[in-house]
């Protein structure tokens, strides 16, 4: 397949993701899998495993694995893939690298290595904070799974910390209104 085609298939993929994540039937997240799987098998195909393209393809295809469950330890091996090759490329404080990094965080998370986890989510917050700062979106997102993890991990003083910081920062940037501050509280 030319990259064209794969370029149509990675949004028709993304596009079903996104149906389903607004309610749309959840057993279409296979038709997504295998659209995504193509794509990766595609692109690597065309423009190596080690291409931008190729790397994202892996992050969305991993992503979707930890989303459907059950075989987490695939998407850590394409996530890890995605993030070695992202940040030998673009450096370990790219904000696609810090996301992907997120994303390595989530599978571990779902295999129950909680430890891995946390150091991953702390690394990809501490990269945050110091590229976008604390009260960006990205930031606030990764402290509030951090902070549900910390709480899972039974270090609740730790978590309610970040939670008020989270807060905090959500009441000054978007208001006491707004509903990820109302999420937040």
């Amino acid at each position: 397949r030319g990259a064209a085609a794969l370029q149509a298939t990675a949004r028709l993929a993304q596009c079903v993701k996104d149906a389903v994540a607004c309610g749309d039937e959840p057993s279409r997240l296979g038709e997504a899998e295998r659209l995504l799987r193509s794509v990766v098998a595609g692109r690597d195909a065309l423009l190596g495993p080690d291409h931008p393209d190729s790397l994202e393809a892996a992050n969305n295809l991993g992503t979707l694995l930890v989303t459907l469950g059950g075989r987490e330890a695939e998407a850590e091996a394409l996530l890890r893939r995605a993030w070695d090759g992202m940040r030998q490329a673009s450096g370990e404080a790219n904000g696609a690298v810090l996301a992907v990094r997120s994303n390595l965080a989530l599978a571990l998370r779902a295999q129950g290595r909680a430890e891995e986890a946390e150091a991953e989510l702390r690394n990809v917050h501490s990269g945050l904070v110091k590229g976008v700062g604390a009260a960006h979106s990205d930031a606030l997102r990764v402290a509030d799974a951090l902070a549900g993890l910390l709480l899972e991990r039974r270090a609740v003083a730790d978590a309610v910390s970040l939670y008020r910081q989270t807060l905090s920062l959500r009441e000054l940037q978007l208001g006491e209104a707004h509903p990820d501050t109302l999420e937040s509280a």
